[in-house]
């Protein structure tokens, strides 16, 4: 035994005392026991009692030395009991004053052995006191004296099990003479209190791997096993299935010949093995490999090698396994991939059910999302039959792992594409009905494809909240093109699944109505001889009665039936005693007149416009507004007006009633009743204020909404009296759109009209969203040209235009409140004002237009903004655009380059107007040659652009003075010799434009400047602007205010375009860019070569900053910064291209960083000297900033905010050349808490190059500039260094 520092202490006690008088000190000092405290000065005391026992055993009589001994027991065992059960260093303290003497230890062992086998046995009558109950009987002990049952009483449970602990990682052997102690702690681990399950588990592991006897018998192995599987089962208790899998693992550790039975013969050691990988905690999975590793490893050395398992292939599995479920980084996963499916072949050696096992983990619901979709896409595009080889366990499978993701809903609104030409498609949808077929197609075994079947009815039937609307048509169809064309026949349990599945709520009619069809095509499967019950019958009724419903009813042939229903109900309608209302008309001509449908909803108290009633009511209404034009009172068109609208309320607006509504609520007759002050006026602007909020939650209603509306406006000239400009600055500021329901149940009509023809999505829910967009914009161009309209015409654009007006500085690039749809609109308002507007009017309208370009940063807002002040200024006199040459003559242009790059636009087009004058086009080409070579990127190249396209239309114009001027000559072939101008970049050709020929509808709707990055879609084809034009002007395209222009595609589709396909440069804000203040020249680049950012590599969950190294070229540098960025969790880094990865220079500093983080190809462009081109590295800050990010230079500059200083704004700290006016301005303007810089929450950052930093072309697309506060003379440091300080901070302020 080891020395201790009590043993010295006593056997200075002792020393010089005569051996007589060492019994009696020993004593004292073990009597002084009763006196001491129960902390550790009383703990030490006890270990000196111990030393002194050790040391003076042989002087001692036996009882002498057993009353001292039992002085300590006691002692020891009570302040055990004082203390917090299942506190190991109080039980460490104790078991080292019990190892003085074995007689103490064995007495510990014995008193903790019997109290473990009482709490058992007291566990085992508490009702609740086991969550898994002991399947065999339990090994007790008999009491002994009466001081061992008070200590035992007095223990907890949790002391004798810590305490046994303690003693298993340091004494096994003292075990050797206690049975059955390891059946009790078994027993133990299944108690429901987790802290005794808990402390329980880690004694018995520590017994089972470091004990030195047999821990069993035969017998005892079998019943030890069934107890582990017994807590093994309860999947759904993580904690006891955590622990059994963990004593199983002890077990296997030991390698027992005696464990080979289990093996080989026990039916549920591989299928609990395979129920652990499949669900369970992280620790209890990789418990599980490690199970199934030894097992192998065992099998291999002691049972025949005719075994089917090959262990080196599990060893891949387990690799698979790891990377799949257990690590869960995407680029891990993607990469084992190809493993994957050399495992699922059928000669793998590995059987389906492991593979099933691997991917039902990976798709299990608490898994991250990018996870699962990885894994269920590889399951979809491989196929289980092709890759398993075996199909009897994919039922289960299907039922429990797989469908539970693939019917997820956004999987669903994710995968849907649109066109204007067909319905949308639902890949997803589509590829896993595809999916299912294949398997039932490939299982030719009755039975399994019964399972099958059965397995994705249950589905449907139970799948709950994971089970979204639109898959179960997908799995149904599956379901009817496997079974239907082979004639399979349905057992009774899958039809009363059928029927089942019948009867479920589908939250839209379309869903409904598919599904009966579906659901009886299934029904048609029942065997032979098989009794049809009336559940059935009834669903083929239905699904006929769907069939049979194909015609949409013509409201206009209507009416007679509505005649005879209403007066049906006005004929018994009982009257109360005394009223003197007059007798209704029964006369049989039938005179349809409101003045009878209002004595029949008197009457009938509205019963009449009860449930189908008021479909009839509108039907009548209708047919009375159509025949009749000036017949009836306003009154009675208010009252007949107001008890369907009443009505509609009651029944919560009916779709069918919805769809109606507008037409007959704005009918021409209607509209022309309005006069100033009528009744009516209020009656029909609130309806109109209901259905417009309808109509952007209900699609269905905004296209007979947007037709009527444009019968009233643009027709009647009373509707004047209406809400116009409440109307359409609300069209404007939040144009309708068909939100995802509809979409998908647009998705599924040609499944249904497949098995109903003539059920389309025009017959549930009418024309699509972009005829009423149509409307809109025909109604704005066709308004007529009157005074009552010009003033509301006016109206409408001040309100619109106010809010663009007053936007708060500085301007963001995206907004909730700007759109293309406002500036679309103002448009058309003010080429309907363009006759009506004075001059001074005009040159308002001017100047507020051109203070918002000015202004405005996002690139196709400044296109539409050009396009209005084109037709402002084609309406001045000549002199005023002379003005625009004055300012793009001024010397001192680069305070907002982007503004002047736009006045050189406009000024050109101006110029290829037909008044334009040659003196305009001269002067104007002759400001263009400073231009083309100005220090401004932005301006120089937009110079370069336009001069070609000027001289083109001076050559038309055939102006010799100019022709003849030898450096325009010079000029313009210089910039045609290039290679840019040869093969322009996207974004040029999606801004060029023709002041005339493409001033028209169709170019402002649909034209392909919306294609500008980030690219819009179009909400309306030509073709539906065109028939408008047919159905209400016989073709005559010359209605309206502005042309129709073009319709180049028959199907009315305007072809998207790529988000690389942008190449329109953006500024925040007019103020001053940053300049550098490094000492070093600044390059430009010239070339306009734009390369294409690579496809991202998914990766983990990261934080919200993007680190852009693209202009930096040192191998070393960026491999710090893939380091530095993977530990800071940046969710991405982009360097200028990915061939740098193999780099040594690189790997030596990155180490693995970069397989853990998503690194991406992104041109820098370098600079002019070699000859770099940054378009693309701008196109992308231009489209993260529309994203809502916020980019931030990490670079010095005369208004970098310093991160890390605390100081006022109106205070400059030495050294700081920023102004106020720059502090405030809203470029440099930076949040601050306490005097602070903070960081935006979403943050790019751009780090500039080794030596000349950030340019100033890139500078110019910053939002803020930071640099780190420095002391030193050096003024710079390493690239790698500033990121990791800028990545710190931004860590600690966002976390």
């Amino acid at each position: 035994m080891p020395s201790r520092p009590q043993d010295a202490l006593a056997s200075i006690l002792i020393e010089d005392v005569p051996s007589e008088e060492i019994p009696s000190i020993v004593l004292k000092v073990a009597q002084r026991l009763k006196n001491k405290k129960y902390d550790d000065s009383g703990l030490q005391h006890a270990k000196l009692v111990a030393s002194l026992l050790v040391l003076c055993q042989a002087l001692l009589s036996p009882p002498q030395l057993l009353e001292a001994e039992i002085l300590l027991h006691n002692f020891v065992l009570t302040y055990l009991s004082e203390h917090e059960p299942g506190d190991l260093r109080v039980a460490t303290q104790v078991v080292q004053v019990c190892e003085y003497s074995d007689t103490l230890l064995g007495r510990l062992v014995s008193l903790c052995a019997r109290k473990i086998s009482f709490t058992v046995q007291a566990l085992v009558h508490e009702p609740g006191g086991f969550a898994i109950r002991p399947i065999a009987q339990t090994q007790t002990y008999q009491k002994t004296t009466r001081a061992d049952d008070n200590i035992i009483e007095q223990l907890d449970a949790s002391h004798a099990i810590v305490c046994l602990k303690v003693l298993s990682y340091s004494n096994t052997s003292i075990f050797s003479s206690i049975q059955g102690i390891e059946m009790n702690l078994l027993y133990l681990v299944g108690a429901t209190s987790q802290e005794l399950s808990a402390n329980s588990r880690d004694t018995l592991n520590a017994l089972i791997v470091r004990s030195t006897r047999s821990t069993f018998t035969d017998h005892s192995l079998w019943t030890f096993w069934d107890q582990i599987l017994a807590l093994t089962s309860r999947a759904a208790d993580r904690h006891h299935a955590t622990a059994g899998y963990q004593l199983w693992a002890c077990m296997i550790s030991r390698q027992h010949d005696s464990l080979r039975h289990l093996y080989t013969d026990h039916k549920q050691y591989w299928k609990w093995i395979q129920q652990g990988l499949l669900s369970g905690t992280t620790e209890q999975r990789k418990t599980c490999l490690f199970i199934l590793q030894a097992s192998l490893q065992f099998l291999a050395a002691h049972t025949s090698p005719a075994l089917c398992f090959v262990p080196h292939t599990f060893t891949k599995y387990s690799n698979v396994y790891q990377n799949c479920v257990l690590q869960k980084y995407l680029n891990q996963i993607q990469d084992a991939l190809p493993d994957l499916l050399t495992l699922s072949q059928r000669d793998s050696g590995v059987g389906a059910s492991w593979i099933l096992a691997l991917l039902g983990a990976a798709l299990e619901h608490d898994t991250q999302d990018a996870v699962r979709n990885i894994i269920g896409g590889w399951i979809l595009s491989h196929g289980l039959p092709v890759v398993l080889g075996a199909i009897e366990d994919v039922p289960e499978f299907l039922e429990k792992s797989f469908l539970a993701w693939a019917c997820v809903g956004s999987l669903y609104a994710s995968s849907l594409t649109r066109s204007f030409s067909e319905s949308p498609i639902c890949h997803h949808g589509e590829r896993l009905s595809q999916f299912l077929i294949d398997i039932l197609n490939h299982d030719t075994n009755f039975e399994t494809k019964h399972n099958t079947v059965k397995a994705i009815m249950s589905f449907i039937v139970n799948g709950g909240g994971s089970l979204h609307a639109t898959a179960r048509v997908f799995l149904l169809q599956a379901l009817v093109n496997s079974l239907v064309p082979t004639n399979f026949e349905l057992d009774q349990e899958e039809v009363e699944l059928v029927l089942a599945i019948t009867y479920q709520a589908n939250f839209q009619q379309m869903g409904r109505d598919l599904m009966t069809l579906q659901c009886g095509e299934l029904l048609t499967l029942i065997h032979e001889g098989g009794q049809e019950s009336s559940k059935i019958a009834a669903v083929a009724k239905e699904s006929a009665a769907i069939k049979a419903g194909t015609t949409r009813l013509n409201v206009n042939d209507e009416h007679e039936k509505a005649y005879d229903y209403l007066e049906s109900f006005a004929q018994d309608a009982k009257r109360p005693m005394g009223d003197d209302h007059a007798a209704l008309d029964h006369s049989k001509s039938r005179n349809l007149s409101l003045v009878t449908l209002n004595q029949w909803i008197r009457a009938s108290k509205a019963r009449c416009l009860w449930h189908e009633g008021l479909y009839h009511g509108c039907v009548y209404i209708n047919q009375v507004l159509d025949m009749c034009e000036h017949d009836f009172e306003c009154e009675e068109l208010e009252f007949a007006f107001e008890a369907i609208w009443d009505q509609l309320e009651v029944q919560d607006y009916p779709k069918t009633i919805l769809m109606m509504l507008p037409s007959i609520l704005f009918h021409k007759s209607s509209v022309r009743l309005l006069k100033k002050d009528s009744a009516l006026i209020g009656v029909l602007s609130k309806a109109l204020h209901e259905l417009h909020a309808l109509a952007e939650n209900r699609i269905y209603v905004f296209p007979p909404l947007a037709e009527a509306l444009y019968v009233a406006f643009a027709i009647v000239p009373q509707a004047v009296y209406l809400p116009f400009v409440a109307t359409f600055s609300r069209f404007a500021n939040n144009p309708p759109t068909t939100r995802i329901e509809f979409q998908l149940e647009n998705a599924i009509a040609p499944k249904l009209e497949r098995l109903a023809p003539g059920r389309t999505y025009f017959f549930y829910y009418g024309a699509s969203e972009a005829v009423g967009h149509a409307y809109l914009l025909r109604t704005l161009n066709d308004l007529p040209i009157t005074p009552a309209w010009t003033n509301l015409r006016q109206e409408l654009l001040d309100t619109l235009l106010h809010a663009w007006i007053h936007q708060k500085q500085p301007v963001p690039m995206s907004s909730k409140f700007k759109s293309s749809a406002q500036l679309q609109t103002m448009l058309l308002l003010l080429e309907g004002l363009r006759a009506h507007l004075s001059h001074d009017e005009i040159t308002v309208y001017t100047s507020s237009f051109q203070h918002i370009l000015a202004l405005e940063p996002h690139p196709r807002y400044r296109l539409l903004l050009e396009w209005i002040l084109l037709r402002l200024y084609s309406q001045l006199p000549i002199s005023p655009r002379f003005d625009l040459l004055k300012i793009l003559s001024e010397a001192d242009h680069h305070g907002n380059p982007k503004y002047l790059a736009s006045l050189l636009k406009l000024s050109t087009m101006l110029a290829r107007l037909p008044d334009s004058s040659e003196a305009f086009s001269l002067e104007l080409m002759t400001h263009l040659i400073p231009l083309v070579a100005s220090a401004k990127i932005v301006i120089r190249h937009e110079a370069q652009w336009t001069f070609p396209i000027l001289w083109s239309h001076v050559e038309r114009q055939g102006w010799y003075e100019i022709l003849t001027n030898p450096a325009f000559l010079r000029l313009n072939g210089h910039i045609r010799s290039l290679d840019a101008y040869k093969n322009p970049p996207p974004a040029r050709v999606l801004e060029m434009f023709d002041p005339t020929q493409d001033h028209n509808l169709v170019t402002l709707y649909c034209g392909r400047w919306l294609g500008i990055a980030p690219p819009e879609p179009a909400k309306v084809s030509p073709k539906e602007i065109q028939d408008v034009i047919v159905k209400y002007h016989a073709g005559n395209e010359k209605v309206g205010v502005l042309p129709l222009g073009l319709v180049t595609s028959p199907t009315g589709e305007t072809k998207s375009l790529s988000l690389n396909a942008a190449a329109a440069s953006t500024n925040t804000t007019n103020t001053l860019v940053p300049l550098q203040t490094k000492a070093s020249t600044f390059a430009l680049p010239t070339s306009l070569i734009s390369d294409s950012i690579t496809s991202p590599h998914p990766a983990r969950k990261a934080r919200n900053i993007i680190l852009i190294a693209s202009l930096i070229a040192n191998p070393f540098n960026l491999g710090g910064l893939s380091r530095i960025s993977e530990i800071f969790g940046v969710s991405a880094l982009y360097i200028p291209s990915l061939s740098v990865l193999g780099h040594k220079d690189f790997t030596s500093v990155s180490v693995s960083s970069h397989f853990w983080l998503p690194i991406h190809e992104l041109s820098g462009g370098g600079n002019e000297k070699s000859g770099g081109d940054s378009t693309a590295l701008r196109d992308f800050l231009t489209k993260k900033k529309v994203e809502g990010w916020k980019v931030v230079g990490i670079e010095q500059t005369d208004s970098s905010f310093v991160i890390g200083r605390r100081q006022k704004q109106d205070e400059k700290a030495e050294g700081d050349n920023s102004t106020n006016t720059d502090i405030q301005s809203g470029r440099s303007q930076g949040k601050s808490v306490q005097g602070e810089y903070q960081f935006p929450e979403r943050v790019v950052l751009l780090l500039g190059s080794e030596r000349e930093g950030i340019p100033p072309i890139l500078l110019a697309e910053t939002d803020q500039c930071v640099e780190i506060e420095q002391v030193g003379q050096t003024r710079s440091m390493n690239v790698q260094t500033a990121a990791a300080v800028v990545l710190y901070e931004w860590v600690r302020q966002w976390g």
